[in-house]
């Protein structure tokens, strides 16, 4: 999340090669190529001869800086705490004193995973906060979206967990500042980079 995505309003386009000896991504100049390699202006091929990627054929990817990243966990926060209230006055009103007790917590529970499992693991491959600030997760190998249920779980839960506790906590979130991918240990683990994209 170190914000090296935010060089894309000089005007340039990354050199995407999705990790390995290429990573992190270099920024051309749109349509450049190289001499003897068949690139010509207007293909949108990088100055190494390679096409930028899309996922959707309508999107172009940039690694999310930092501070998009914690403009979406606040949006995120604001959206599940004002709606976890909701959820828990209806739960007493439907309950009762007996139950609503229980049923508030069950309601706000179901809502987070399907929030942060469903929106995420979906087509959209984000939560409504992380949409807000122009931000999506995708697979850190093939640039691709939707990551899938099973990934967006284990990344939540990982996330879940460290929240939990205050060191690994702070390093979870901190880890973006200094990771070549931008990534917290919850995307490594689950094997996902956080990319912002536009809608051509």
């Amino acid at each position: 999340m170190a914000d090296m995505s935010d060089t894309s309003g000089s005007g340039g386009e990354w050199d995407w090669a999705g990790g390995g000896p290429n990573w992190p991504p270099r920024p051309t100049s749109r349509g450049s190529g190289t001499p003897g390699m068949g690139t010509n202006a207007g293909q949108g091929y990088g100055a190494y001869g390679q096409a930028r990627p899309t996922y959707g054929n309508r999107h172009s990817l940039f690694l999310a800086g930092y501070g998009s990243r914690v403009g979406g966990y606040i949006a995120d926060f604001a959206i599940t705490f004002v709606i976890g209230i909701a959820l828990n006055l209806l739960g007493m009103a439907a309950g009762g004193p007996h139950s609503g007790p229980l049923v508030g917590p069950v309601l706000v529970i179901a809502f987070n995973l399907w929030y942060q499992v469903g929106l995420i693991g979906g087509s959209q491959g984000a939560t409504w906060g992380m949409r807000f600030v122009g931000i999506a997760v995708v697979d850190a190998n093939t640039n691709q979206r939707p990551i899938g249920y099973g990934r967006a779980f284990l990344r939540g839960l990982i996330a879940g967990i460290a929240s939990f506790l205050i060191l690994p906590a702070i390093v979870d979130f901190l880890w973006p500042l200094w990771d070549p991918r931008n990534q917290t240990l919850h995307d490594k683990m689950a094997n996902t980079i956080v990319v912002r994209h536009r809608i051509y």
